[in-house]
């Protein structure tokens, strides 16, 4: 008889990554039906309208994430400056002074390329939203004061403030 057994009960790590594919698809196809159609949030719980909220992009966390791998990247790079000032002086001086330098201009680069995404997203939702023209008579209409004169947004007859900008009613 030979020692070694001729049946393994081990995973494959293939096998393993194909049954987290099937049910990443089950998994998936779950949320596309289930969750995300917009028409199905007002009936989700509060938890599910989270994470419908995320699944549809409904706040974007892009900032956030790249400053915390700023203050993570920068904190690395001065304990590694420091660490390299003991062992190599004028090179761990050097590692001090330029790597959050560039670090900074990297994560500036990367944080622009955010701020003109909201600013674009600003300037399309003014654009979806036209101010109403004024009547002949030069007079606003009733229906000019159910629209803020800031942003544009419509108004309910009861608020004081636009629930958008925060500008007082007019």
């Amino acid at each position: 008889m030979s020692k070694y057994p001729l049946v393994s009960y081990s995973y494959e790590p293939s096998s393993i990554l194909l049954v987290g594919l099937v049910l990443g698809a089950i998994a998936a196809a779950v949320l596309m039906t289930a969750v995300l159609p917009s028409h199905k949030r007002a009936e989700l719980s509060p938890t599910m309208q989270k994470i419908h909220d995320f699944f549809n992009f409904k706040t974007f966390w892009m900032g956030g994430i790249l400053k915390a791998l700023y203050i993570v990247s920068t904190t690395a790079a001065l304990c590694a400056g420091l660490y390299l000032l003991t062992m190599e002086p004028l090179q761990g001086l050097l590692f001090l002074v330029l790597a959050p330098v560039l670090l900074r201009l990297l994560y500036e680069a990367g944080y622009l390329f955010l701020s003109i995404r909201s600013e674009v997203r600003e300037i399309n939702r003014k654009l979806d939203r036209p101010d109403p023209a004024p009547n002949a008579g030069g007079e606003s209409s009733s229906a000019d004061h159910n629209v803020c004169k800031n942003c544009g947004n419509e108004l309910s007859p009861s608020n004081l403030f636009c629930p958008e900008c925060g500008t007082r009613r007019s």
